[in-house]
């Protein structure tokens, strides 16, 4: 998507999910809950979820527990 917006010419923000918990909460609320990626937004409002009929879901961050910490090399 990000290629084609440059093809034409668009101006756009690109948001990491993954890594900007405040831009993964905006657009799980632009979604309605969902996570997947890429996802157009113009004017507050989504236009396009995917793209060319492919996207990509975005893990949802958990706490690690004491089994993640017991797996890390010390």
């Amino acid at each position: 998507m990000r290629e084609w917006l440059e093809w034409q010419g668009r101006e756009f923000v690109e948001y990491d999910v993954e890594l900007d918990a405040a831009a993964r909460a905006r657009m799980q609320a632009l979604e309605g809950g969902q996570h997947t990626v890429p996802v157009l937004v113009e004017d507050g409002k989504v236009v396009q979820v995917g793209w060319q009929g492919r996207g990509c879901v975005v893990g949802i961050p958990r706490e690690r527990t004491d089994v993640d910490r017991n797996k890390e090399v010390k």
